[in-house]
């Protein structure tokens, strides 16, 4: 099996995009791949792939997680909200339970002794 670095994982992803950007995925897989570097950054390209891809169930979850770890629990909130209603729509309730729980144990920790 091949083993990419980092940069050569980043150049791969960024073709993706470039060959098929209206396909979600590469945004989505580049906004994982970079979540260690620039948070702040990163969490730009979270809004960026939401905006583009509002129907992407995958990001609502992963960048809630990214808000959070910023000290943005109100906008992590916010955003898994906003992909709770999609998933209810879609009928997805794998990840509607997961977007619900990810809501509760936000709440929740506000309360914690």
């Amino acid at each position: 099996m091949l083993k990419l670095d980092k940069a050569q994982r980043l150049d791969y992803l960024k073709e993706m995009i470039s060959e098929s950007p209206d396909e979600p995925f590469g945004y989505y897989a580049l906004c994982l791949e970079n979540e260690t570097e620039n948070q702040v950054e990163n969490s730009g390209n979270w809004i960026e792939l939401l905006e583009k891809f509002p129907g992407y169930l995958p990001s609502y979850y992963m960048a809630g997680e990214a808000f959070l770890k910023l000290g943005q629990k109100e906008k992590a909130i916010l955003t898994w909200k906003q992909g709770l209603e999609i998933a209810i729509k879609q009928g997805n309730h794998h990840t509607s339970t997961e977007l619900k729980s990810a809501i509760q144990n936000a709440l929740i920790d506000d309360y914690e002794l």
